[in-house]
């Protein structure tokens, strides 16, 4: 009693795989758990002495390197169940599949936290780019940064999510449903 289901499908399986990262100057370090868990935290010191720009870069490096780790750890995980190595990026020639893609090239996801101190702007699947208003690190402990960080990308994660929901609605099920002349 009181343990876990365990996971019956990749996707479960993935969404309970921590994932972390550091940025190259090892200032900012991120753990993220599917679409529903994250922890972000800072070098001793780093927080009382760096500017709000200098945040930013640094966190716009960990958004992406956390996507493609992210990412890697997703086809890892498809290829194990699979039996055999699958990689991104093959694209099927098929209409649907296309557009598909090529709507994900062109999708605008965004979080914000801290009363919008803090936004994170992801567009298609690999530019991404986080902001910190001026004064906010002055502003802000460096729990409530750390919180807010969480915050925001959480928001973000819902956004991208929702986000490809509708793209999948909108290339794959409204085709059929309109010939249908349900919508």
């Amino acid at each position: 009693m009181g343990e876990a289901a365990a996971p019956t499908t990749v996707r479960e399986e993935f969404d309970q795989q921590p994932i972390s990262v550091a940025t190259p100057s090892n200032r900012v370090f991120v753990t993220l758990v599917g679409t529903h868990d994250v922890r972000v935290g800072f070098a001793e010191g780093f927080y009382a002495a760096t500017s709000d720009r200098e945040m930013a870069a640094e966190l716009t490096r960990a958004a992406r390197l956390t996507f493609v780790a992210r990412t890697r750890a997703f086809y890892a995980a498809l290829g194990s169940a699979a039996g055999h190595r699958v990689e991104p990026g093959r694209r099927s020639l098929d209409r649907q599949s296309q557009a598909y893609h090529d709507g994900l090239e062109r999708l605008v996801a965004e979080g914000t936290a801290a009363d919008g101190r803090l936004r994170m702007v992801g567009v298609g699947l690999s530019s991404f780019t986080v902001t910190v208003a001026p004064g906010t690190v002055a502003a802000l402990s460096e729990s409530e940064f750390a919180e807010a960080c969480r915050a925001g990308t959480l928001d973000f994660l819902a956004d991208h999510l929702r986000r490809i929901a509708e793209l999948k609605f909108d290339v794959y099920l409204r085709p059929g449903l309109e010939a249908a002349g349900v919508l």
